[in-house]
């Protein structure tokens, strides 16, 4: 089961880390990502490719990351429920989808 931890500067996706800011889907599969401090709808667009049925967005550790109005617009249209947290809660709650057996994308800043 994919699993994620997170330390101060970086995240540990099934005990491997990285220093990255990152996409993590549902399915295992990952990908990097230029760091972040706002959520837009371009980098929203990525996570939406593989038509989530959530996403988690890890706002930093100390939750600094801000999101565009209009991703929020999106999400709504769409449907898709959107759980905005510091780092150590989103882990959580990304974990506990993973546990659930949801379709979840994570949206992880690795930064404060």
């Amino acid at each position: 089961m994919l699993k994620i931890e997170t330390a101060f500067g970086e995240v540990r996706i099934n005990r491997k880390t990285y220093y990255s800011d990152m996409l993590v889907f549902w399915d295992g599969k990952k990908e990097f990502i230029p760091k972040f401090s706002v959520l837009d709808t371009a980098l929203l667009a990525k996570a939406l490719e593989k038509k989530p049925g959530d996403i988690v967005l890890f706002a930093g550790e100390n939750g600094s990351v801000r999101i565009r109005e209009e991703v929020l617009d999106i999400l709504e249209e769409k449907g898709i429920d959107i759980f905005i947290e510091k780092n150590s809660k989103a882990a959580k709650i990304f974990n506990a989808f993973m546990a659930a057996g949801k379709k979840a994308a994570a949206i992880v800043h690795c930064g404060p």
